[in-house]
């Protein structure tokens, strides 16, 4: 939604996270695994607008990344300043981030949420966890008492 956010809120500057393709790919079939991903009405709305699919398919994502990248370099090609792009598997992020936005550097270390293999569960596992837990919780409040 670069496009819609660069209207909205003029003279904004954008970062463009990227990675390398070869890696999100298997992250993106193992998010997207239907046995851990249910999406409800709007993430499968979603899913469909950005990789033309609501579930994992490995060209439409290959596809939806590349045509993503380009697309945004392309359009702030004009506007060299008001876009950066970090690699988030490079090491230094928060200079290039900091001095882009002007702003001192943070003293702690740059967070990596969501890292796989510093999840003690597989993510998988957690959701189907919590989807057994919502039916069951469901159906006892839709029983007779």
């Amino acid at each position: 939604f670069y496009r819609e956010c660069d209207r909205a809120y003029p003279n904004s500057r954008f970062i463009l996270t990227t990675r390398d393709e070869e890696k999100w790919v298997p992250s993106c079939a193992n998010h997207f695994d239907p046995s851990a991903f249910q999406p409800n009405q709007a993430a499968r709305l979603l899913c469909e607008r950005v990789y033309g699919t609501p579930v994992y398919d490995e060209a439409l994502f290959r596809a939806a990344f590349r045509r993503h990248n380009a697309g945004v370099r392309e359009y702030f090609a004009t506007r060299p300043g008001d876009l950066l792009t970090i690699d988030i598997a490079d090491s230094e992020k928060w200079a290039p981030i900091c001095r882009f936005l002007g702003v001192p550097e943070p003293t702690e270390p740059y967070p990596h949420e969501n890292k796989a293999s510093r999840v003690p569960t597989p993510i998988k596992n957690v959701v189907r966890r919590f989807q057994r837990e919502v039916r069951r919780a469901a159906k006892k409040l839709t029983q007779p008492q």
